[in-house]
């Protein structure tokens, strides 16, 4: 076994709720090199831990990201432009078919390599094939990885979830894989309903992507749009069920898609009152900025989120628009759009928030004693007097590098 390591920095940001940025923080980590047995101000656990390895930098200190929903299996996908989420995904969709089943395995790698080097030490990730297990079993960061279910009719989406089933078997080994759902507007609500109880049975949080559209909000309200035009020109997909008449919210909540069992995504399209609801039912959220940006030139309704105290997180996206693999990015679109905001909230989304959405945070997403959340270190060449956290955001392509690995037991 070594010794203990110190490490010291301008400033420590902990990213837990309510703490403060330590100036002149510094954290000491086990003779492993991963778990953080002290954290404070640096003359004190100098002090205390004399004969501790140290290090003394610049920059900031803070937990290792979380993308808390990432699409690899889109990488390599052609520039993909659209008007409206909708839209947007019909293309990505049209690509995929055109290409196949392929994925460039060592593009695959050198992306999850990319994501490590952005300081990410876990992720969740959306896959439908699961071309992207081998990536994902060789990264050096935590995954989860959400199958992603579809299906309008009944026999369809049963067909769909044998096929899940075999692609899990074998391409899956050793990956927590969670069976989820594409949308509740495109998967039959009985599937809906039964893909959620089984996760919840084994103690997991399924992914639920809600109100990303207009499109997704008349084909739940009436059966109308582009949506439901597309499912009338194949009888093989139309729909054998009846249009709830209700908004996507509500209708989550009948299938019980709705509440702290599962993780739900985008919410771009969310009205004030839906907004609540969510907020009652106790569901994290995951939001993805920059593909929004890209799909429909705006963001959710963030304000309201946070004045209701949604528990949010931050992802990526699909890699055929999102491409940088960096979470702190989503962060910062956010402060850029919502600068009355303490930097410190997106911050956290990108940390806490993503590690508390897929289950790690007992291990990730803060720097708190006994946890391995992996440092990250941000560098800066001047020295920071004040609200580390803005400088993160404004600064986000200063040098980082992952000092300490995060470590979490495998419970699979």
């Amino acid at each position: 076994m070594g010794r203990l390591r110190g490490i010291t920095a301008n400033w420590l940001v902990s990213a837990a709720a309510l703490s403060q940025p330590i100036q002149d923080g510094a954290l000491v980590l086990d003779e492993e090199g991963c778990r953080i047995v002290a954290i404070g101000d640096s003359a004190s656990l100098r002090n205390s831990y004399p004969n501790a390895d140290w290090q003394t930098l610049g920059g900031v200190l803070l937990p290792g990201l979380v993308n808390a929903n990432v699409v690899l299996e889109d990488l390599g996908l052609p520039a993909v432009s659209g008007r409206g989420h909708f839209e947007l995904a019909m293309g990505i969709a049209r690509a995929a078919a055109e290409r196949g089943e392929f994925i460039d395995g060592e593009a695959l790698a050198a992306r999850c390599d990319l994501l490590r080097e952005r300081g990410t030490v876990a992720c969740g990730v959306s896959s439908t094939s699961l071309l992207d297990a081998n990536a994902l079993r060789d990264a050096r960061f935590e995954t989860k990885v959400f199958q992603v279910t579809r299906g309008m009719r009944a026999d369809v989406v049963a067909v769909m979830r044998e096929l899940s089933a075999e692609l899990r078997s074998e391409r899956g080994k050793g990956l927590d894989i969670i069976e989820s759902v594409h949308s509740v507007y495109a998967v039959h609500p009985d599937a809906v309903r039964t893909i959620v109880a089984e996760a919840k049975l084994r103690g997991a949080r399924t992914l639920v992507p809600l109100c990303e559209s207009a499109v997704a909000r008349a084909s739940l309200l009436d059966g109308t749009g582009p949506f439901d035009s597309l499912l009338a020109q194949s009888s093989q997909s139309a729909r054998d069920w009846k249009a709830p008449g209700s908004d996507s919210v509500t209708h989550a909540q009948s299938v019980d898609a709705l509440g702290a069992h599962t993780l739900l995504v985008n919410l771009l399209d969310a009205q004030p009152g839906e907004i609540i609801q969510v907020a009652t039912s106790g569901a994290p959220v995951v939001l993805l900025p920059r593909q929004n940006m890209h799909s429909d030139t705006r963001l959710p309704n963030v304000d309201a989120m946070l004045r209701n105290h949604i528990p949010l997180a931050l992802g990526t996206g699909s890699c055929a628009i999102t491409n940088d693999g960096d979470v702190l990015g989503e962060a910062a679109a956010l402060y850029a759009r919502f600068p009355q905001r303490d930097a410190g909230v997106f911050v956290s989304m990108a940390t806490s928030g993503g590690a508390t959405a897929l289950g790690y945070d007992e291990h990730l997403g803060t720097l708190d004693v006994g946890k391995s959340p992996g440092i990250l270190h941000i560098d800066f060449d001047t020295r920071i007097d004040s609200n580390p956290e803005r400088f993160v955001l404004k600064e986000r392509q200063r040098p980082r590098a992952l000092l300490a690995p995060q470590k979490v037991p495998k419970a699979f």
